[in-house]
C-alpha cells in the first residue's frame, strides 16, 4: 500500500492532494500532518472523518524532526486523540512519549514511531522490541542511512514480530526499503505527493514511484544500478523503467547506493534480485563475486551480474562497456591509431574495443604500471599534451569531466581526429567543446551508454533490447 504524504499548509491543499491522488491511486493512505498546517481547526477534523480509515494522521513535535512546538506536548496529544475519535485509521506518534500519552487511544489505531538522522543505532532491534512491548497496533522506524548495505541491519530488526512494520531508510542509500517495501517486510511505505512537499530524505514521489510500477512492483524481483552516489544521476532507471512498462513487465529498476557489494549481497539475494549493473567503484569488486564470461575475463571488470540459469555458478558477469566503446568507434575504422586516457575500467574496456576494430594502441595515465597493463604504446601522463594527434582517436576515460575540468592540457593543441568522452557528467564537456571547435568528430558518453545498455539489458532480461529503442526513451 501506497501512503500519500506532503507537508501542505491549508486544509485546501489538503483536499487537492487526496482528490488528485485518488485519481492516480486505488485507495491509499493519506498521511496528515498537522505540525505543518497553519491553522488546526474543524475543517481538518471533518477531512479526517471523511478519510476514516485510510487517515493516517500525524503531529511530529520538533524534537523528532517536525515543526509543532516541544513545549506545546498536552496540547498536541489532545489533537491527536480527537482525530483518534473520528475514525482515523493510525494515529502516529512517536516511541520517547511516556505511556500516560497513549492513555485514550484504541491500541489497534496506534502507529508507534521512532526516527532517527543521525543513522542506525546498533541497538535498533532491541529498540523495535521495546516499542512492540508497549503494544502498538504497527511499529515505524526511520533512519538515515549512507550506505545501503546498512539496510541489511534495518530489514532484520524486529523481523519475527507479529504485527505491522514499517522499516524505512532515510536518504538517497535507503531507496530500496522504499521501493521494494513489500520486500523489506513493510506493511506500506510513504510518497511525496509532489517533490516540493517531501517530508523525509530520499522519499519518492507519486511520479515517480508510479513510473517504477508501485505498488504492484514491491515484491517483484529487482534490477539494480549498483555503485557510489552517482547512480542519483543516471538517466538508466527513467529509461530503463519506462522499457519495462512498455514490455508489460512488473519489475522496477532502481539505483543503490553502495561502495561494498559484497556487503549489500545478503539484500540483495533476499529482494529476489534478477540483474545488476554495476558502476564504479564496484565492478572490479564485481568481478570478484561471479562466474565471469570471456568478455569480462579479458577486461578483468564485470559491470553486469545476473543469476546462472545452468546452476554451474550462482550469479554470472559480463562486461558491456566494451560493446558501449565499439559500436559508435566502428563507423571511425579509417582511423588507424587510438590514445586512451586513464587506466581503469573504463580504460580497460576502451582498449579492448579499439584492439577489437585493428586500432594501434596508445595509452597515458598518471598509474603507469595499470596503464602498461592495457598494452599498446605508453605516454606518460605528463607528456600526453605533446602527442601528435593528426588522424588519432582521443578517448577519455577518466573520471575527468564536465564543463570546466578536462582530461587534455589547455594549453595544448587538440587536433584529434575523433574524440570520444566517455565520462559523464552534468552542464557538457569541456573536451568535446574544444574538439567540436578544432573540427573533430565528438562522441559523448550517451552514446556509450545507448549501445552497452542495450546490451546489457538484452544480456539482463535474456530478450533482445535495441540501442533504438533505449533512445527513444532518453529523457
Amino acid at each position: 500500500m501506497l501512503c500519500i504524504t506532503g507537508s501542505e499548509n491549508t486544509v485546501e491543499q489538503l483536499h487537492e492532494r487526496i482528490r488528485d491522488a485518488d485519481k492516480r491511486v486505488e485507495a491509499p493512505l493519506h498521511e496528515l500532518r498537522l505540525d505543518a498546517l497553519e491553522h488546526i481547526d474543524d475543517a481538518v477534523f471533518s477531512l479526517i472523518a471523511q478519510l476514516g480509515s485510510r487517515a493516517l494522521v500525524c503531529c511530529r513535535p520538533q524534537r523528532q524532526g517536525g515543526r509543532f512546538d516541544d513545549a506545546g506536548e498536552s496540547s498536541r496529544l489532545v489533537l491527536l486523540r480527537r482525530a483518534a475519535d473520528l475514525g482515523a485509521g493510525w494515529i502516529d506518534l512517536e516511541a520517547d512519549v511516556d505511556d500516560a500519552a497513549l492513555d485514550g487511544l484504541a491500541r489497534g489505531q496506534l502507529l508507534l514511531s521512532w526516527h532517527d538522522f543521525d543513522g542506525l543505532p546498533a541497538d535498533l532491534d532491541a529498540r523495535v522490541r521495546t516499542m512492540a512491548q508497549r503494544g502498538p497496533g504497527a511499529i515505524k522506524v526511520a533512519a538515515a542511512v549512507d550506505d545501503a548495505a546498512e539496510l541489511v541491519a534495518l530489514r532484520s530488526a524486529g523481523e519475527d514480530l507479529a504485527l505491522p512494520m514499517v522499516r524505512i531508510g532515510m536518504g538517497n542509500a535507503g531507496l530500496l526499503s522504499r521501493t521494494h517495501y513489500r520486500s523489506f517486510g513493510s506493511a506500506w511505505t510513504y510518497v511525496a505527493a509532489q517533490a516540493d512537499r517531501t517530508t523525509a530524505p530520499g522519499q519518492l514521489t507519486l511520479d515517480q514511484a508510479l513510473a517504477m510500477a508501485m505498488p504492484a512492483s514491491s515484491d517483484q524481483g529487482l534490477f539494480a544500478l549498483v555503485g557510489a552516489e552517482q547512480v542519483m544521476s543516471s538517466v538508466g532507471p527513467a529509461v530503463y523503467n519506462q522499457l519495462f512498462r512498455r514490455r508489460g513487465r512488473s519489475e522496477s529498476y532502481v539505483p543503490v547506493v553502495s561502495t561494498s557489494l559484497r556487503a549489500l549481497w545478503p539484500l540483495l539475494e533476499r529482494l529476489g534480485t534478477q540483474g545488476l549493473s554495476v558502476t564504479m567503484p564496484l565492478k572490479d569488486e564485481a568481478f570478484a563475486l561471479c562466474a565471469p564470461e570471456p568478455i569480462a575475463c579479458e577486461t578483468g571488470a564485470v559491470n553486469s551480474l545476473r543469476p546462472a540459469s545452468d546452476g554451474a555458478a550462482r550469479w554470472q558477469g559480463t562486461n558491456t562497456d566494451v560493446e558501449g566503446v565499439r559500436a559508435p568507434l566502428a563507423n571511425c575504422s579509417n582511423h588507424k591509431r587510438a590514445l586512451i586516457l586513464g587506466s581503469g575500467g573504463a580504460a580497460r574496456a576502451a582498449a579492448h574495443a579499439c584492439r577489437s576494430l585493428g586500432l594501434n594502441l596508445l595509452v597515458s595515465a598518471r598509474n603507469q604500471a595499470r596503464a602498461a597493463s592495457l598494452g599498446g604504446q605508453q605516454v606518460p601522463w605528463d607528456e600526453r599534451g605533446d602527442t601528435q594527434l593528426s588522424g588519432v582517436i582521443l578517448i577519455n576515460a577518466t573520471p575527468i569531466c564536465g564543463p570546466s575540468a578536462s582530461p587534455w592540457p589547455e594549453n595544448a593543441p587538440l587536433q584529434a581526429a575523433v574524440v570520444f568522452d566517455l565520462a559523464i557528467g552534468k552542464g557538457g564537456s569541456r573536451l568535446l567543446e574544444r574538439a567540436r571547435q578544432n573540427g573533430a568528430i565528438t562522441l559523448d558518453a550517451q552514446r556509450m551508454w545507448v549501445h552497452q545498455g542495450a546490451q546489457q539489458m538484452s544480456w539482463l532480461l535474456r530478450e533482445p533490447v535495441s540501442p533504438e529503442e533505449l533512445e527513444e526513451l532518453l529523457p
